[in-house]
């Protein structure tokens, strides 16, 4: 082989190593270990929208709320956003704001539901879960009558409520759920936030959370 062909042959083959090296399935390019499997759907942006609930805060309360969950990797972050009660369309400024994030999302044993769906176990462990109140009359509430045991509320301060007794979470603990995913729809056991620690609840599927 000549000088001219072997210079060629060369830049042929550096061209293909760093094609090779920037693969996107190249783990180590990305930094992030490839999802694979059931937990690969869960993947993404999911939302329940302007929904009513009621003994949220005090009994006989009211508020209208927009949900949202972001799962990426084996992480995921839950976004709570209360509306007051005639806030029909969750337009006009929210009252308050609950955020929580998890990590160590697993998915388990899975089984055929009714429908031939199925359905699969979730854990996943505490990482951080808080509250803040977004105006005055919210704030000031809350300062009067000692909710959940805090006087120290204020307006868009956020207040970490892991390991408080009357409205908090335990720290790290897992938490097992379970899920079912059809179409652009996800069915959960529990709220990502409201799981429990001792046994894995049936899908609940009249409530769909929607991919974004």
């Amino acid at each position: 082989m000549n000088r001219k062909s072997l210079g060629l042959a060369t830049i042929v083959l550096l061209s293909l190593i760093t094609l090779l090296g920037c693969s996107p399935d190249d783990d180590a390019a990305t930094g992030s270990p490839l999802i694979t499997g059931p937990l690969a759907e869960l993947q993404g942006t999911w939302a329940r929208n302007c929904y009513s609930q009621s003994n949220v805060i005090k009994s006989n309360d009211n508020y209208r709320i927009i949900e949202t969950y972001k799962i990426s990797g084996t992480n995921a972050s839950v976004k709570k956003m209360y509306h007051a009660s005639n806030d029909v369309d969750c337009t006009q400024s929210p009252k308050f704001m609950d955020e929580s994030s998890y990590n160590n999302l697993a998915v388990g044993d899975n089984g055929t539901s009714p429908g031939n769906f199925r359905d699969y176990q979730l854990t996943y462990s505490v990482q951080s879960y808080g509250r803040t109140p977004l105006d005055i009359s919210t704030t000031s509430d809350w300062q009067n009558n000692f909710r959940c045991s805090i006087f120290t509320w204020a307006t868009d301060n956020y207040t970490n409520l892991l390991g408080n007794d009357s409205c908090g979470k335990l720290e790290k603990v897992t938490l097992l759920n379970a899920y079912r995913i059809v179409g652009t729809n996800l069915y959960l056991g529990d709220p990502l936030d409201k799981a429990e620690f001792d046994n894995y609840p049936p899908v609940d599927d009249q409530i769909p959370y929607i991919k974004q």
